[in-house]
């Protein structure tokens, strides 16, 4: 009886009112600075720079994004929401539901708990090039606020 009384107070209890030092809500403006699409054999072999592929976020150098920190301490913006794993006095990590290669990840970097620095988001996906070779399709955007 004790603890079945202890997990439904565990249960019950809200979501902290702070993620990585922002309160759910805040909202971030972010300019994309540099933009990176490659793809890559995982066995060894050249990076080879591609088109950004249609199934991933696209956003141009010098493009405005606005994000924001869910109520569960999500970093979402146009087409991404990534889940926070990771926080510390200068950085906050964020890994997709679908992990980092087959979805993707951010990395924010902080100057204080309440000012974000620079943001890196990549976006990943692993596939086959009908030869047997496993191929990693990466983006990655560098922002700056």
């Amino acid at each position: 009886m004790g603890v079945a009384v202890l997990v439904q107070l565990q249960a019950a209890e809200p979501f902290p009112d702070d993620f990585g030092g922002f309160k759910p809500g805040k909202k971030f403006t972010f300019t994309v600075n540099k933009v990176v699409c490659d793809k890559s054999r995982l066995a060894g072999g050249i990076r080879e720079e591609i088109p950004i592929p249609k199934d991933f976020p696209v956003f141009r150098v010098g493009d405005k994004l606005i994000t924001t920190i869910g109520r569960r301490g999500q970093f979402k913006g146009p087409g991404f929401s990534f889940l926070l794993i990771h926080t510390s006095r200068l950085e906050n990590y964020y890994v997709s539901r679908g992990g980092i290669f087959n979805g993707g990840d951010g990395l924010m970097y902080k100057s204080s708990r309440s000012k974000p620095s620079s943001v890196r988001l990549s976006f990943d996906k692993l596939g086959g090039d009908g030869n047997h070779n496993t191929i990693l399709k990466r983006v990655e955007y560098h922002l700056d606020p």
